[in-house]
């Protein structure tokens, strides 16, 4: 607030002042009208005022104060203490060890076993026992006797004969025939064809186009020389532009194209055509064949003679006969017989023997030991001890005010 007060203030002080100047010069003599005909303006100007302002700050302050301070002060005595010690101990001692020995012992125990046995038995057994006897018996065999007789005996035997045969034979004919035949023969002929094609054409266009640029504005202020004071400002313009752009159009082109047609022709041609026909002929050709042929021929025809005689006839036989005999028959039989079998037994034996045993004993020992004990202890000590205190502290400081100040006319004095 009080600086507002102070720029305002500074306003009304430069507006009188101003106001008195432009009297002041209004009221010069001369003889030139081009001063008082001088144009005055207004433009703001920006001063800087020194303005004195109360700002606090936070300082630390450092005091020294006394403060009780409680401490633990250790504070070392000699104590007597009795504590209890294990010592290691020995002695030696008679004791007994005993020990256990086997001692093979030899009895006699009964023992059942299978033994084998062999005892002499009699077994009943038959036996096939040949047996030849001579008999009178007739021997009767035949034997073969040839006589000579005359028979018809048939075969087949090669006869050659002349045969007279036809056959047919493939003979090769030639004939001269009139032929109709088609033929096609190409003709090219030219057609005219239209073919459409795109073409892109380069068109100029104008476009308008907003275009920003600064100019040089006159301010209605001027110098200290009397030259008006320029300022730019943006000034948005319309701005007609050529731009160009592809225009496609469609083009229409005649050509010529060969075209193959064919045109049909018909000729009768002679044409010789080969071929073959069958005609017979004969021969007489020697033909071998196989015939039966009956003869008169002398054959060998054996006959059978039937003789005998009486011979002696050994017969061979076999008959059934009973015989007796000692066999020695093995069975295994339950034994029971006295065995000698060592059997084991535990003696005790003992003996005396010195043991050394170790174990240990309590003894009591003192000694003085250093027992600290922690006494509490209050006193005073001076600390320093910061602490925050605001100041306050006058600045001067210069403060930007902007004044509206009126231009002062340019005096142009008249040459006579």
């Amino acid at each position: 607030m009080k600086r507002l007060w102070n720029g305002v203030t500074a306003a009304v002080l430069l507006c009188l002042c101003a106001g008195m100047a432009d009297a002041g010069w209004r009221h010069r003599g001369g003889d030139c009208a081009v001063a008082e005909s001088a144009p005055c303006g207004y433009q703001w100007v920006v001063t800087y005022q020194p303005v004195q302002r109360t700002v606090w700050k936070c300082v630390p302050v450092t005091t020294e104060e006394e403060v009780m301070v409680s401490k633990v002060v250790p504070t070392v005595t000699k104590e007597k203490r009795t504590f209890v010690q294990l010592v290691p101990r020995t002695k030696i001692e008679k004791r007994e060890r005993v020990w256990y020995e086997t001692v093979w012992v030899e009895e006699k125990r009964d023992v059942t076993t299978l033994k084998p046995v062999t005892r002499p038995v009699e077994r009943t057994y038959y036996v096939c026992v040949p047996t030849q006897t001579t008999e009178k018996r007739e021997r009767v065999w035949y034997e073969t006797a040839y006589t000579e007789e005359m028979r018809d005996v048939t075969s087949w035997k090669q006869v050659t004969e002349n045969v007279k045969r036809t056959f047919q034979v493939c003979v090769p004919t030639q004939e001269v025939r009139n032929v109709t035949q088609t033929y096609y023969t190409p003709v090219v002929t030219q057609e005219k064809r239209t073919a459409l094609y795109t073409v892109c054409n380069v068109v100029p266009e104008t476009q308008v186009r907003t275009v920003t640029c600064y100019a040089q504005v006159a301010s209605g202020c001027y110098d200290g020389c009397g030259r008006p004071l320029c300022q730019t400002v943006p000034v948005t313009n319309q701005v007609p532009v050529t731009v160009y752009r592809s225009v496609p159009e469609t083009r229409s082109v005649d050509y010529f194209v060969n075209v193959c047609n064919y045109k049909t022709e018909t000729k009768t041609v002679p044409v010789t055509v080969y071929g073959s026909k069958m005609e017979p002929r004969e021969e007489v050709v020697p033909v071998t064949s196989w015939k039966q042929v009956t003869e008169k021929v002398k054959v060998q025809v054996p006959q059978s003679v039937r003789k005998s005689e009486m011979v002696d006839v050994v017969i061979h036989g076999t008959r059934m006969d009973q015989r007796k005999e000692t066999v020695q028959v093995t069975t295994c039989e339950w034994v029971t017989e006295k065995v000698p079998v060592k059997v084991a037994q535990q003696v005790r034996k003992s003996e005396m023997v010195d043991v050394t045993i170790h174990y240990t004993e309590q003894e009591r020992k003192e000694e003085m030991v250093d027992v600290t004990t922690w006494n509490t202890v209050t006193e005073k000590q001076k600390v320093k001890v910061t602490r925050s205190q605001m100041v306050s502290e006058v600045v001067t400081e210069n403060v930007p005010v902007r004044v509206c100040v009126p231009c002062a006319p340019v005096f142009v004095p008249c040459v006579k």
